[in-house]
């Protein structure tokens, strides 16, 4: 089974938040609220939130529980 860092990896182009929810299970309002306090790596485009895989993997990676 492939992991989620490997799932993200794999990605091409940037993620939406909807995107990112389903692959980290977090609500969106959730994301959207650690993003605006600098815990969560993401570039506002077009006034929508977007997500470069290679960051949210290294982010994953950083803050996973061992």
């Amino acid at each position: 089974m492939e992991t989620l860092v490997q799932q993200l990896n794999a990605r091409t182009g940037l993620l939406t938040i909807a995107e990112v929810s389903d692959l980290l299970g977090f609500h969106e309002v959730t994301l959207r609220n650690w993003v605006r306090a600098g815990k969560l790596p993401a570039v506002r485009i077009a006034g929508q939130w977007r997500f470069d895989p290679a960051e949210l993997a290294g982010w994953v990676e950083e803050h996973r529980t061992r």
